[in-house]
């Protein structure tokens, strides 16, 4: 929805500088989300994949 409107204005020279605001923080947050999501799906993928490996019912355990 941003980029539309940032276009948009843009071209009608309404409220240019808020609209270049609006798309700076959606680029920023976009970001931030994106790299925190890469540097921690691994880890806790792992982290539960090693969980489910120890597991045992009690049956097996007995």
């Amino acid at each position: 929805i941003s980029v539309p409107t940032f276009i948009y204005r843009f071209f009608t020279e309404s409220n240019f500088i808020y609209s270049l605001l609006s798309m700076t923080l959606s680029f920023l947050f976009t970001y931030v989300f994106y790299v925190g999501f890469v540097k921690f799906y691994r880890r806790y993928t792992l982290e539960v994949l090693m969980a489910f490996a120890v597991l045992q019912s009690r049956e097996t355990i007995s």
